[in-house]
């Protein structure tokens, strides 16, 4: 097996391991995250009768509220390689009634579309965790019509997302994890904007556009409340998590709870996550 079939092979896993997770807190993170979804559809400039394709769609988003700006006449095709998060979406999107998004297992490194097929494309918190990020990129540019737009959303720097750096400095500490290499897969793997755009150039993207946009995405009503919440929704935390002791667990819990910023004894957090656009 190849590094990259390696790591996605365990991507698969882990986000497979917290599907029922972003069942539970789906209401929630829908929520926190909905400034990004918004500004990426906004910047797609999404109206009816587009055909959309997301990647990394997880369990809807922004599939979903992309379905509903490109009715009637368009449709969403929305993508991941974890079916049990594609689960979740099909079960929301039957909820919501939105019937003109259609869910399929697919690797975002390797897109089975014709050439053109649709006027934009979406992936919001998804480029970070591929090994391979520029043939994802490469594939996003072929499958986009003449004049479509991609948008798509990573997270900025930790120190501006204390919400998940906190927690994954500690527990990476504890589990002895060696501290990742420039560029690997990861959560902070495009945390620098320069990366967007070199990689979007590259391409062949033009008229190229980063922005930051705040989202709060910690509001608990104490550390345990927030600490468990983030084990249930960040696979690689939680692989963390269970490489530690009963007693380690104790003290990464502890420090955590020093750390993070209360408000009226709530846990209250925001974050930056950039939004890129780009133009075929």
């Amino acid at each position: 097996m190849s590094d990259a079939a390696a790591i996605k092979a365990k991507e698969e896993k882990v986000w497979a391991s917290v599907a029922p997770g972003w069942r539970t807190h789906d209401a929630f993170i829908a929520k926190a995250t909905a400034p990004v979804t918004q500004r990426m559809l906004q910047l797609c400039g999404l109206s009816p009768g587009k055909r959309v394709l997301d990647i990394a769609a997880g369990t809807g988003e922004p599939a979903i509220p992309a379905a509903r700006m490109v009715s009637p006449g368009g449709s969403v095709i929305a993508t991941d390689f974890a079916e049990d998060m594609l689960a979740v979406a099909r079960e929301k999107a039957a909820r919501a009634g939105v019937n003109n998004v259609e869910f399929r297992r697919v690797d975002g490194e390797a897109l089975d579309f014709p050439d053109g097929s649709f006027d934009a494309v979406t992936m919001r918190f998804g480029i970070m965790f591929m090994p391979e990020p520029d043939t994802c990129l490469r594939e996003v540019h072929r499958v986009l019509r003449s004049g479509g737009r991609v948008a798509l959303a990573t997270w900025a720097a930790p120190d501006k997302n204390a919400w998940a750096s906190i927690a994954a400095g500690v527990l990476s500490k504890l589990a002895n994890a060696p501290p990742p290499k420039p560029g690997a897969p990861g959560i902070f793997a495009f945390a620098d904007p320069n990366r967007l755009t070199v990689g979007f150039e590259a391409v062949g993207f033009r008229d190229l556009k980063v922005e930051p946009v705040e989202v709060a995405m910690a509001e608990h009503n104490s550390p345990d409340e927030y600490l468990a919440f983030l084990l249930e929704i960040a696979g690689p935390l939680a692989v963390l998590w269970s490489q530690l002791t009963p007693g380690q667990q104790d003290e990464a819990r502890a420090r955590i709870s020093e750390q993070i910023t209360r408000d009226d004894g709530r846990v209250r957090m925001t974050g930056v996550a950039w939004v890129a656009v780009g133009q075929k």
